[in-house]
């Protein structure tokens, strides 16, 4: 599913003219949509396959490797000693679930015997080759929380109210990506 259509906000809001289209393409839509890209730090593209470098103390809690963006599947991890860590030495963890896209953690299994290896220079040693995206698609409870905030904020525009409604922060923060904390 693709973003979300000027036809699902004017029928939610019940428009039929057009006289609020140039409004809705250039202002409400991009607006929305960039608002809870930079909110979620998420684009939701076709994923892009390509390597990322990750710092090997920075990204780094005991056998926990924080990715440093979303992953919809991973083909290789490479640790800073050049060692490839097998798919059998290590989990990857997404939204608190174990093998389960989009991965946002991979954890080394403590029978491994494996550790993070920071290398010549921990920054960019362990590189990981994924797909990186959240989603290829935006998910569907997503889109209709972004087409009832358009609707809010095309309805609201006037009074110059920057809060937004609980049920929208809510469904927008279960996309966010999650905190990293490193002791």
């Amino acid at each position: 599913m693709a973003y979300f259509t000027k036809a699902d906000v004017k029928l939610l809001i019940g428009i039929i003219g057009t006289n609020d289209d140039v409004f809705l393409d250039d202002d409400l839509i991009p607006g929305v949509i960039d608002d809870v890209e930079k909110r979620t730090g998420r684009l939701f593209v076709e994923p892009v396959t390509a390597e990322m470098g990750h710092n090997a103390i920075k990204d780094v809690d005991g056998l926990k490797l924080f990715l440093l963006d979303w992953a919809t599947e991973i083909t290789s991890v490479t640790n800073g000693d050049g060692v490839v860590v097998a798919a059998g030495d290590r989990v990857s963890i997404g939204e608190g679930r174990l093998n389960t896209a989009p991965f946002y953690e991979i954890h080394l299994k403590s029978g491994s015997g494996l550790s993070w290896q920071p290398g010549s220079s921990p920054e960019g040693a362990i590189v990981v080759d994924a797909k990186w995206a959240y989603s290829a698609d935006v998910p569907s409870d997503l889109n209709n929380a972004m087409i009832r905030l358009c609707s809010f904020r095309f309805l609201t525009r006037k009074e110059k109210d920057d809060k937004l409604p609980r049920w929208v922060d809510e469904t927008i923060d279960r996309y966010s990506m999650p905190f990293k904390v490193i002791s």
